[in-house]
């Protein structure tokens, strides 16, 4: 059975993956799929941020009434809920697509305009968000911040270690609105789902043949690179 892994296109197959490039995808943290896993932070009870030190519950007195998670001010609970009622109240008026919040709003819009204020005082790279720099600057200092409180695994983001702590977990909370299978990761989900429409995301550059999962397309693409040597 063939492995579903990550595949680069043709072109680039020989070529040393960049991490500078793989970086660029995931600058900004409002796709569909990060917006996905933020509920999946907010409401799971694996993998969840522990409080400051200096921080007790008593001075996070409201509750959002659906997974019972605390906040220290309304206004943080308010833009909570917001993650189960699907709300999105903040249009791009550049292409109308919809964010729960003003704040990733903004940096999407950067994403239309290039703007990158926030620079790396390492090597001047600049990025749309603090969050994305601060996720940058950890390939100079090599830090891993988040730790498995489990194995002790450490990662340089929590949305990775998120998705690693449900390796610990039996708890299935994704479930197929067509057939009812559950999943542990909402990209599971996500790559079930096209069995049900029929979508082919994975496109072969070389001849246009489209597939509907990873391992068929690299697979297929096996036909194109027989030939290749290093």
């Amino acid at each position: 059975m063939a492995l579903c892994i990550d595949y680069k296109p043709l072109q680039e197959q020989l070529k040393p993956e960049d991490p500078w490039t793989k970086e660029e995808t995931m600058e900004l943290p409002i796709s569909e799929q990060e917006e996905q896993l933020l509920l999946k932070q907010q409401t799971g009870k694996i993998g969840e941020k522990p409080l400051p030190n200096d921080m007790t519950e008593n001075e996070r007195p409201f509750s959002c009434n659906t997974c019972g998670k605390l906040f220290k001010t309304k206004d943080g609970l308010k833009q909570h809920i917001k993650v189960h009622t699907g709300e999105k109240p903040f249009l791009c008026s550049i292409c109308s697509k919809r964010f729960t919040s003003k704040a990733t709003l903004t940096y999407h819009i950067r994403n239309h305009t290039s703007e990158k204020p926030h620079e790396c005082k390492y090597c001047g790279k600049g990025f749309s968000s603090k969050t994305a720099l601060d996720r940058h600057i950890q390939i100079h200092t090599g830090e891993k911040l988040f730790s498995c409180t489990i194995c002790g695994k450490s990662f340089t983001e929590y949305g990775h270690l998120n998705s690693h702590m449900t390796t610990h977990s039996d708890e299935k909370p994704f479930s197929c609105k067509s057939c009812g299978k559950t999943f542990k990761r909402t990209d599971s989900l996500k790559e079930h789902s096209r069995i049900h429409t029929g979508e082919k995301n994975h496109k072969c550059l070389s001849c246009g043949k489209s597939f509907l999962k990873k391992c068929y397309l690299e697979r297929h693409i096996r036909t194109h690179t027989a030939g290749v040597t290093n």
